[in-house]
């Protein structure tokens, strides 16, 4: 068994030996260099197909995503653009049907007119602290390198001020035009430069007061809730 003095003679060598270590450190005729970074360069490498990383984070995260391709040229066409535009809210009835929502929360002033086209009924208003069964957004931009889903209340594009608590089922109408490299881009393309005419000077702002981002995350079923929110992405692509 180590005696105490033997313990201390163990404990003043380590010591002599870190203190011994610190003086050549500090005595070094070379110091540590600093690298030069250039804080302009981007942080991460560019994306080379926003669409598929955006699909591949998205569901990879637990999002369910169904697409639909319209061709815009073809937009022109009356017929053309009924049978697109009817496709895609067909698929959202019925995704309301198979899911069995008794009651949908319309969160977005912009679908509104558009849900009632195809006889999808909504509410606008829920009581305080009781959810709807399933909610539908419209998402306004989508972060490619995160798989994020951005709602913003800008341009009436959302009636509240969080969709978290609303419903537990999340039907999210984008298309592919809304997706952006990462969230540096979308912050810089979402402020504008205010005039300060007493200082002459500029200052940068948003364009609107809210914005909520949202990753989907895999659950179970039953372990989804008005705060760990299922989300079915109904994504337009645009050719």
């Amino acid at each position: 068994m180590e005696t105490g003095n033997s313990l201390e003679i163990l404990n003043n060598s380590c010591k002599n030996s870190i203190c011994q270590n610190i003086r050549e450190a500090l005595s070094s005729p070379n110091p540590v260099q600093i690298p030069n970074i250039d804080k302009r360069s981007e942080l991460f490498d560019p994306i080379e197909d926003l669409l598929v990383k955006f699909q591949k984070e998205f569901k990879s995260a637990g999002g369910k995503c169904i697409t639909f391709e319209i061709d815009r040229q073809k937009m022109e066409d009356k017929e053309y653009a009924r049978n697109s535009i009817s496709s895609i809210y067909k698929y959202v009835k019925k995704e309301i049907e198979i899911g069995k929502y008794n009651t949908v929360l319309n969160t977005s002033a912009k679908l509104t007119r558009v849900l009632h086209a195809f006889e999808i009924q909504t509410v606008d208003s829920m009581p305080t602290g009781v959810p709807a069964d399933a909610a539908i957004a419209y998402a306004e931009f989508l972060v490619a390198r995160t798989g994020h889903i951005v709602l913003s209340q800008r341009k009436d594009q959302m009636l509240y001020p969080s969709i978290n608590n609303l419903a537990k089922n999340l039907i999210i109408l984008s298309s592919n035009s809304s997706i952006v490299p990462d969230l540096k881009h979308l912050l810089t393309g979402l402020t504008y430069e205010e005039q300060d005419v007493a200082n002459n000077s500029g200052q940068e702002d948003f364009q609107f007061d809210m914005l909520e981002l949202m990753r989907p995350q895999k659950l179970t079923d039953e372990d989804y809730t008005p705060c760990c929110q299922h989300i079915t992405l109904i994504l337009i692509i645009e050719k």
